[in-house]
């Protein structure tokens, strides 16, 4: 996969996109409130990560949680609220 597709995964009603159901790609070099997420992408090659994130339909912050996987120098990740 390329970086010019990383973007279309990550961008808000694109084609990975399905209700609340979306992709993310971070950077291992990524920003503070992924830091869990990225050591994890680190320490493993999968992992699963629960947290609380506002779910896109209802506007409410929900329990979620991330299935990731280490791809190259990135972390792949699919998140679904638990509600």
């Amino acid at each position: 996969m390329t970086h010019t597709r990383w973007a279309e995964i990550s961008r808000k009603g694109g084609a990975f996109t399905d209700r609340d159901l979306y992709r993310v790609v971070y950077g291992l070099d990524g920003k503070a409130f992924v830091e869990e997420r990225i050591e994890l992408g680190r320490a493993r090659p999968t992992f699963r990560q629960d947290h609380t994130f506002t779910n896109a339909v209802s506007r409410k912050v929900e329990p979620e949680q991330m299935y990731c996987k280490r791809l190259d120098d990135t972390v792949v990740c699919g998140g679904v609220h638990k509600n």
